[in-house]
């Protein structure tokens, strides 16, 4: 059979891995991170290919997608399936099939099996006994990002097996690694006085007293020298009655 024609990133329009802008500058390098899957759980190719849909599905608002599969030395196919919202998890994972050519728009992710190999760049999920590990470009998204998509595939993967009547559009992906980014709405919360303008202004005069403060180009003020200055209209105004 003859393989299909690679989809370029370019040609992705958007269907790539959100990036973490944050990590700008970060060299590019090569680095994995890996999850175990419970034993004997006859979890394979198709069932991860339909977590993975199903997490890009929620992050772009698009129900139709598909994802590369390599197999082995066989010609590349693809996992496609259609995850509306309203739908059954069980109905949702019904639509998913590995197909050799499909329509349906393609992440920008491979997911290996049977030791493939992918030289296109993409990020890479491996499928091996017992676990799943995601290669991916540290330059590009954060170690934390890698670990939370991988949670949130073991999320999918959980609910298909023991919640499969449960709507696609109830099922929470908030992954462990997430959670410990959320606060705990069900402690108290600390209240803290906000610092006015003035505050802020005079703590930072007294940290920085000689540095610069204000110039129009003919006259300047140190901070010391401006907050002086406006201590003494604010002593002037308030002894005018003027609060």
């Amino acid at each position: 059979m003859r393989s299909p024609t690679p989809v370029t990133k370019a040609e992705l329009n958007g269907l790539d891995f959100p990036l973490d802008r944050a990590l700008a500058g970060t060299p590019p390098a090569r680095k994995q991170i890996a999850i175990n899957l419970p034993a004997d759980s006859g979890i394979g190719a198709r069932e991860i290919g339909f977590a993975v849909l199903f997490i890009f599905s929620r992050m772009l608002g698009q129900n139709e997608l598909s994802v590369r599969l390599l197999r082995g030395t066989i010609d590349a196919m693809h996992i496609a399936a259609d995850i509306p919202a309203e739908a059954r998890l069980d109905q949702a994972f019904a639509s998913c099939k590995i197909v050799g050519v499909t329509t349906k728009a393609e992440i920008g992710l491979v997911i290996l099996e049977q030791a493939a190999q992918d030289d296109g760049g993409h990020l890479e999920l491996s499928i091996s006994d017992g676990g799943l590990s995601l290669a991916f470009d540290p330059s590009q998204l954060a170690p934390r990002s890698a670990r939370d998509f991988l949670e949130k595939i073991g999320i999918v993967l959980n609910a298909l097996s023991t919640t499969p009547q449960a709507r696609c559009a109830d099922l929470e992906l908030v992954s462990p690694t997430a959670r410990d980014l959320v606060p705990d709405f069900s402690q108290p919360i600390d209240a803290q006085r906000p610092e006015f303008v003035l505050e802020t202004f005079l703590r930072i005069a007294g940290q920085y007293p000689s540095a610069p403060a204000v110039s129009d180009g003919a006259q300047s003020y140190t901070y010391d020298q401006l907050s002086r200055l406006v201590c003494h209209l604010a002593k002037r105004l308030t002894e005018a009655g003027i609060d």
